[in-house]
């Protein structure tokens, strides 16, 4: 992916960020169950990066499921982060900012969560040498992201 077809795709999302909650269905499950399996009973972190974090909904469940953490929940579309619903208290905030030059402090994050976001990105090595620069020593990152047998069904119809 380009460096335009990445600008169109932070478009897009901003003229579908008002109703993406209500069809984003296949990403809230699939963000719950990376959720589920996050297992931090001895870890807490004080800085999470919620990356492409669309309207915010798994950006606010680490920030009640860590009070006493940082969230910031990073999206390219300004629309999106414009739908990001505040939660008690005051440690969940949003960036604007392109996933492939994160505006992060190096080794300033703990644990970075990224649900089906990766796959909008048009250079992964670059992402992963961003994060790897962000990230502390000992940090955690979770992703989830389309396989090659992701929606099969889908293909098969279309043949």
């Amino acid at each position: 992916m380009t460096q335009q077809e990445g600008q169109a795709v932070s478009h897009f999302f901003d003229r579908v960020a008002e109703h993406y909650d209500q069809y984003a269905v296949l990403q809230r499950e699939i963000g719950s169950r990376l959720l589920e399996r996050l297992d931090f009973r001895r870890f807490e972190p004080g800085v999470i990066l919620d990356l492409g974090c669309a309207t915010g909904d798994s950006s606010r469940i680490l920030a009640g499921q860590f009070p006493d953490a940082r969230v910031c929940a990073l999206d390219c579309s300004p629309a999106m982060l414009a739908e990001l619903k505040p939660v008690d208290g005051d440690n969940l905030s949003g960036l604007c900012a392109d996933m492939h030059a994160l505006p992060l402090a190096p080794d300033s994050v703990d644990l970075v969560f990224s649900n089906l976001a990766l796959s909008w990105g048009r250079d992964v090595q670059a992402i992963f040498t961003g994060l790897r620069r962000i990230m502390k020593p000992g940090a955690i990152l979770v992703f989830t992201c389309f396989g090659p047998d992701t929606l099969y069904e889908l293909t098969s119809a279309w043949r």
